[in-house]
């Protein structure tokens, strides 16, 4: 994706991802930013999303295996 910013808005499949970056509340650098701008970009998107998936997967997963396993252990002591 980066590596072809500057046709980006070109791209249909971009305007899911302008929603996900809406969500994680993140931004993608202007096509002129800098390497730096970009690698932060990357790194909060990485950090947001894998927070967000946590929360909203991971966590409630969890939660539904160890009430349906209360017998066996808790899965979260692995």
């Amino acid at each position: 994706m980066i590596a072809n910013i500057q046709q980006i808005d070109d791209e249909p499949w971009f305007e899911d991802w302008q929603k996900l970056f809406e969500v994680l509340k993140v931004s993608l650098p202007e096509s002129s930013a800098e390497t730096e701008e970009f690698d932060i970009f990357k790194e909060n998107f990485l950090e947001r999303w894998l927070k967000l998936m946590k929360q909203k997967l991971y966590d409630p997963a969890l939660q539904d295996l160890n009430s349906q396993n209360s017998n066996e252990g808790d899965f979260n002591e692995v």
